[in-house]
């Protein structure tokens, strides 16, 4: 058996030893608590800063609505107004609208509009060029109407128009260079789709909030595009070449939410009157009731 002398430095030893595994233990713990506190730093941190990048993000895109809004005021509105004004004057408008259904715009390609038109039986060469053919004199009357000042109507009446006298005397205005007055329009015509385009790739890359966007302006663009149905899908013969594709899109897009809200609006009003109608069957119910009531007669109590 070992001696008293032999068995206390090995105690000791293992003594030292715990102790050493002690603070070794000791010092692990110290450590993970310090790394867990600086990892609850490093994730308070980052959820902040993806906060603030959000809301730089998201601030940045409401900027961006604003100013996009009002380069729609100052630019597409202005093309528009004179394309409406072209259309609704010479009765294009009201055809195009009913030669093509507003339910039915999806694709805006050359098949879906000839597609339209074979179901209701037109020709589409013949219609084609109906709604292409625009009187000289309204295209004129519009570039007239949206001149921004007064020389440029001056220098359009100066371009465009002739007077001269009949064999009466009477006084007589001619419409010169129509070619060109056609070419302007259609000119004007792919100027508004190119800045349509433009807008609507803004909206779907995000660069600019469309949900902002929609709540001002989504009347008039879903209108100008609808105006202009027979020109994208002139152009759009071919998927794989398919021109302004962003406009399609943000179309569809506005053009959906908006028979969202509709028939939510819809079917909220039917529910009202549903409620209505069965609070007046309850009134008329009580009413019936009320009539049906006579006054009681009082005869006495019996004689005993």
């Amino acid at each position: 058996m070992p001696s008293g002398s032999s068995v206390q430095p090995a105690a000791d030893l293992a003594l030292a030893e715990l102790r050493t595994a002690q603070y070794a233990l000791a010092a692990n713990i110290a450590q993970f608590a310090i790394n867990l506190i600086l990892l609850i730093v490093t994730a308070v941190s980052v959820y902040f800063a993806f906060r603030a990048y959000y809301h730089q993000k998201e601030r940045a895109k409401k900027d961006a609505a604003c100013e996009l809004a009002r380069y729609y005021a100052h630019d597409i509105i202005q093309r528009y107004d004179f394309v409406s004004y072209t259309f609704q004057h010479s009765k294009k408008e009201e055809k195009i609208k009913e030669l093509f259904p507003y339910d039915r715009l999806k694709n805006f390609d050359y098949k879906e509009m000839t597609d339209i038109l074979a179901e209701q039986g037109h020709d589409v060469q013949k219609t084609m060029s109906e709604l292409f053919r625009i009187e000289p004199h309204i295209i004129y009357q519009g570039m007239i109407r949206n001149a921004r000042s007064v020389e440029e109507r001056h220098s359009l009446c100066d371009e465009y128009i002739k007077e001269t006298k009949d064999s009466a005397g009477n006084k007589v205005t001619e419409i010169l260079h129509q070619d060109m007055l056609m070419l302007a329009f259609t000119n004007e015509v792919t100027m508004l789709l190119n800045d349509l385009e433009w807008f609507s790739m803004s909206c779907r890359y995000g660069l600019a909030d469309e949900e902002m966007l929609y709540q001002s302006l989504h009347l008039t663009f879903l209108s100008s595009v609808w105006l202009l149905y027979q020109y994208i899908c002139f152009n759009n013969r071919e998927n794989t070449d398919k021109l302004f594709t962003n406009v399609i899109w943000l179309f569809n897009k506005w053009a959906d939410r908006l028979r969202a809200i509709e028939k939510e609006a819809q079917e909220e009003a039917e529910q009202y009157s549903q409620k209505i109608e069965a609070k007046k069957k309850d009134l008329e119910e009580t009413e019936r009731k009320a009539r049906q009531v006579e006054p009681k007669v009082h005869a006495g109590k019996g004689l005993k």
